[in-house]
Protein backbone atom coordinates (compact mmCIF):
# COMPACT_ATOMS: atom_id res chain seq x y z
CA UNK A 1 0.00 0.00 0.00
CA UNK A 2 1.53 3.51 -0.89
CA UNK A 3 2.25 5.72 2.03
CA UNK A 4 -0.20 9.07 1.58
CA UNK A 5 1.74 12.47 2.17
CA UNK A 6 -0.21 15.76 3.65
CA UNK A 7 1.29 18.82 2.53
CA UNK A 8 0.41 21.39 4.90
CA UNK A 9 -0.77 24.56 4.51
CA UNK A 10 3.16 26.52 4.83
CA UNK A 11 4.45 23.96 2.48
CA UNK A 12 1.69 24.25 -0.09
CA UNK A 13 2.42 28.43 -0.31
CA UNK A 14 6.01 27.35 -1.00
CA UNK A 15 4.72 24.99 -3.74
CA UNK A 16 2.59 27.39 -5.69
CA UNK A 17 5.28 30.22 -5.09
CA UNK A 18 7.19 27.86 -6.78
CA UNK A 19 5.17 27.34 -9.80
CA UNK A 20 3.83 30.73 -10.78
CA UNK A 21 7.07 32.07 -11.73
CA UNK A 22 7.95 29.22 -14.13
CA UNK A 23 4.09 29.65 -15.45
CA UNK A 24 5.56 33.15 -15.86
CA UNK A 25 8.54 32.64 -17.66
CA UNK A 26 6.50 30.36 -20.06
CA UNK A 27 4.47 32.92 -20.90
CA UNK A 28 7.10 35.33 -21.60
CA UNK A 29 8.98 32.98 -24.02
CA UNK A 30 5.90 33.31 -26.15
CA UNK A 31 5.82 36.62 -28.52
CA UNK A 32 2.30 37.34 -30.16
CA UNK A 33 1.20 36.72 -33.62
CA UNK A 34 0.68 39.75 -35.91
CA UNK A 35 -2.01 40.55 -38.63
CA UNK A 36 -2.65 42.66 -41.42
CA UNK A 37 -5.11 42.37 -44.36
CA UNK A 38 -3.29 41.28 -47.44
CA UNK A 39 -6.50 42.62 -50.26
CA UNK A 40 -10.27 41.55 -51.12
CA UNK A 41 -11.65 40.80 -53.88
CA UNK A 42 -15.06 39.25 -55.19
CA UNK A 43 -14.53 35.64 -55.67
CA UNK A 44 -18.05 35.03 -56.95
CA UNK A 45 -21.43 37.05 -58.38
CA UNK A 46 -24.76 36.29 -59.36
CA UNK A 47 -27.47 37.87 -59.32
CA UNK A 48 -28.49 36.40 -55.90
CA UNK A 49 -24.95 36.18 -54.18
CA UNK A 50 -21.96 38.40 -53.91
CA UNK A 51 -19.36 36.31 -52.35
CA UNK A 52 -16.20 38.48 -51.41
CA UNK A 53 -13.13 37.18 -49.91
CA UNK A 54 -10.98 38.87 -47.29
CA UNK A 55 -7.23 37.46 -47.08
CA UNK A 56 -5.47 37.59 -43.60
CA UNK A 57 -1.72 37.39 -43.36
CA UNK A 58 -0.94 35.85 -40.25
CA UNK A 59 2.46 35.88 -39.12
CA UNK A 60 3.76 33.65 -36.28
CA UNK A 61 7.40 34.17 -34.50
CA UNK A 62 7.39 31.62 -32.78
CA UNK A 63 8.86 28.04 -32.12
CA UNK A 64 5.78 26.15 -32.25
CA UNK A 65 2.97 26.16 -34.17
CA UNK A 66 -0.65 28.05 -33.74
CA UNK A 67 -4.28 26.89 -35.27
CA UNK A 68 -7.12 28.51 -36.50
CA UNK A 69 -10.15 28.38 -33.41
CA UNK A 70 -12.29 30.34 -34.73
CA UNK A 71 -13.07 33.59 -36.51
CA UNK A 72 -16.18 36.04 -36.60
CA UNK A 73 -16.96 39.07 -38.53
CA UNK A 74 -19.33 42.03 -38.50
CA UNK A 75 -20.29 43.94 -42.09
CA UNK A 76 -21.68 46.95 -43.09
CA UNK A 77 -22.87 48.67 -46.36
CA UNK A 78 -23.30 52.17 -46.84
CA UNK A 79 -22.80 52.72 -42.70
CA UNK A 80 -25.04 50.24 -41.52
CA UNK A 81 -24.78 47.08 -39.86
CA UNK A 82 -25.96 44.38 -42.54
CA UNK A 83 -24.79 41.13 -41.20
CA UNK A 84 -22.21 38.93 -38.78
CA UNK A 85 -21.21 35.44 -38.50
CA UNK A 86 -18.93 32.80 -37.17
CA UNK A 87 -16.95 30.81 -39.13
CA UNK A 88 -14.42 28.45 -39.12
CA UNK A 89 -10.83 27.01 -40.77
CA UNK A 90 -8.54 24.08 -40.56
CA UNK A 91 -5.24 26.02 -41.26
CA UNK A 92 -2.87 26.03 -38.94
CA UNK A 93 0.18 28.71 -39.02
CA UNK A 94 3.58 26.66 -38.78
CA UNK A 95 6.32 27.62 -36.88
CA UNK A 96 8.75 30.96 -37.22
CA UNK A 97 5.97 31.27 -40.74
CA UNK A 98 3.94 33.74 -42.46
CA UNK A 99 0.08 32.08 -43.71
CA UNK A 100 -3.00 33.48 -45.23
CA UNK A 101 -6.25 32.73 -44.00
CA UNK A 102 -8.80 33.60 -46.29
CA UNK A 103 -12.57 34.92 -44.86
CA UNK A 104 -15.17 34.33 -47.25
CA UNK A 105 -18.68 36.10 -46.73
CA UNK A 106 -21.67 35.70 -48.97
CA UNK A 107 -23.79 39.08 -48.90
CA UNK A 108 -27.46 38.45 -50.37
CA UNK A 109 -28.25 40.57 -53.09
CA UNK A 110 -32.04 40.43 -52.17
CA UNK A 111 -31.37 41.46 -48.48
CA UNK A 112 -29.88 44.74 -49.79
CA UNK A 113 -32.80 45.91 -51.89
CA UNK A 114 -34.90 45.07 -48.79
CA UNK A 115 -33.28 46.75 -46.10
CA UNK A 116 -31.17 49.20 -48.02
CA UNK A 117 -33.56 50.97 -50.46
CA UNK A 118 -31.96 53.62 -51.39
CA UNK A 119 -29.04 51.36 -53.20
CA UNK A 120 -31.59 50.50 -55.45
CA UNK A 121 -30.17 52.10 -58.72
CA UNK A 122 -26.74 52.20 -57.09
CA UNK A 123 -23.75 50.10 -59.23
CA UNK A 124 -21.20 49.83 -56.01
CA UNK A 125 -21.98 50.43 -52.24
CA UNK A 126 -19.02 51.07 -49.73
CA UNK A 127 -18.51 48.48 -47.18
CA UNK A 128 -16.61 48.00 -43.91
CA UNK A 129 -15.72 44.39 -42.71
CA UNK A 130 -14.54 43.96 -39.12
CA UNK A 131 -13.73 41.26 -36.61
CA UNK A 132 -11.37 38.46 -35.30
CA UNK A 133 -9.46 35.76 -36.00
CA UNK A 134 -8.74 33.74 -32.69
CA UNK A 135 -5.72 31.18 -32.74
CA UNK A 136 -4.92 28.77 -30.19
CA UNK A 137 -1.35 28.35 -28.36
CA UNK A 138 -1.91 24.87 -27.08
CA UNK A 139 -1.78 24.93 -23.32
CA UNK A 140 -1.56 29.25 -23.24
CA UNK A 141 -5.11 29.42 -24.34
CA UNK A 142 -6.42 31.37 -27.27
CA UNK A 143 -4.97 34.91 -28.71
CA UNK A 144 -7.47 36.57 -31.02
CA UNK A 145 -6.39 39.57 -33.44
CA UNK A 146 -8.44 42.12 -34.59
CA UNK A 147 -8.58 43.26 -38.00
CA UNK A 148 -10.52 45.87 -40.43
CA UNK A 149 -11.06 46.63 -44.08
CA UNK A 150 -13.13 49.23 -45.95
CA UNK A 151 -13.85 49.05 -49.37
CA UNK A 152 -16.39 49.28 -52.04
CA UNK A 153 -18.79 46.37 -53.24
CA UNK A 154 -20.85 45.98 -56.52
CA UNK A 155 -24.38 45.53 -56.39
CA UNK A 156 -25.64 43.35 -59.71
CA UNK A 157 -28.93 44.46 -60.99
CA UNK A 158 -31.20 41.90 -63.41
CA UNK A 159 -30.09 42.34 -67.07
CA UNK A 160 -32.33 43.18 -70.24
CA UNK A 161 -33.72 41.09 -72.30
CA UNK A 162 -34.47 42.03 -76.06
CA UNK A 163 -35.69 39.93 -79.24
CA UNK A 164 -33.76 39.87 -81.65
CA UNK A 165 -35.02 37.60 -84.33
CA UNK A 166 -37.28 34.08 -84.67
CA UNK A 167 -36.17 31.60 -87.11
CA UNK A 168 -38.43 28.24 -88.13
CA UNK A 169 -35.61 25.82 -88.76
CA UNK A 170 -37.46 22.65 -89.00
CA UNK A 171 -40.91 21.75 -89.21
CA UNK A 172 -43.07 18.88 -89.44
CA UNK A 173 -46.98 17.62 -88.64
CA UNK A 174 -45.76 16.66 -85.09
CA UNK A 175 -42.98 18.95 -84.34
CA UNK A 176 -40.90 22.58 -84.96
CA UNK A 177 -37.66 23.53 -84.33
CA UNK A 178 -37.28 26.94 -83.81
CA UNK A 179 -33.80 29.34 -83.70
CA UNK A 180 -34.53 32.17 -81.25
CA UNK A 181 -31.90 35.29 -81.01
CA UNK A 182 -32.01 36.98 -77.81
CA UNK A 183 -30.39 40.32 -76.91
CA UNK A 184 -29.05 40.90 -73.50
CA UNK A 185 -28.37 44.40 -72.18
CA UNK A 186 -25.79 43.82 -68.83
CA UNK A 187 -26.43 47.25 -66.86
CA UNK A 188 -23.87 46.28 -64.48
CA UNK A 189 -20.35 47.59 -64.26
CA UNK A 190 -19.04 44.08 -64.11
CA UNK A 191 -19.61 40.82 -66.50
CA UNK A 192 -22.26 38.36 -65.14
CA UNK A 193 -20.71 34.84 -64.16
CA UNK A 194 -23.71 32.77 -65.22
CA UNK A 195 -27.21 33.77 -66.67
CA UNK A 196 -30.26 31.79 -67.64
CA UNK A 197 -33.79 31.00 -67.53
CA UNK A 198 -36.70 29.21 -68.97
CA UNK A 199 -38.71 31.18 -71.90
CA UNK A 200 -42.27 29.99 -72.48
CA UNK A 201 -43.25 29.88 -76.49
CA UNK A 202 -47.00 30.87 -76.76
CA UNK A 203 -48.99 30.77 -80.37
CA UNK A 204 -52.22 32.62 -80.31
CA UNK A 205 -52.44 32.66 -76.39
CA UNK A 206 -51.51 28.98 -75.90
CA UNK A 207 -48.31 27.66 -74.74
CA UNK A 208 -46.97 25.40 -76.99
CA UNK A 209 -43.12 24.79 -74.97
CA UNK A 210 -40.63 25.83 -73.29
CA UNK A 211 -36.91 26.99 -74.14
CA UNK A 212 -33.89 26.63 -72.40
CA UNK A 213 -31.53 29.96 -72.33
CA UNK A 214 -28.12 29.85 -70.79
CA UNK A 215 -25.23 32.77 -71.17
CA UNK A 216 -21.76 32.21 -69.44
CA UNK A 217 -19.50 34.91 -70.33
CA UNK A 218 -16.11 34.58 -69.18
CA UNK A 219 -15.04 33.95 -65.93
CA UNK A 220 -13.32 36.83 -64.55
CA UNK A 221 -11.14 38.08 -61.31
CA UNK A 222 -12.91 41.32 -59.80
CA UNK A 223 -10.73 43.30 -57.19
CA UNK A 224 -12.37 45.46 -54.70
CA UNK A 225 -10.69 48.82 -53.64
Amino acid sequence: MGRQVTIRPMKRLLVIALLVPGCAELKDLVLKPTLHVEGAHVAGLTLDEVNLLVDLGIDNPNSFGLSVAGIDFALSLDGRPFLDGKTTSAIRIAAASKSTVPVAVGVPVPKIFKTLVHLADANEAPYKIEGGITLNAKALGDVRLPFSHEGKLPIPHLPKLSIGGLHVEKLSLRSAQIKLSLGVTNPNVFPLSKLGGTLKLSLNGTQVGDVEASLRPRPGHLPVD
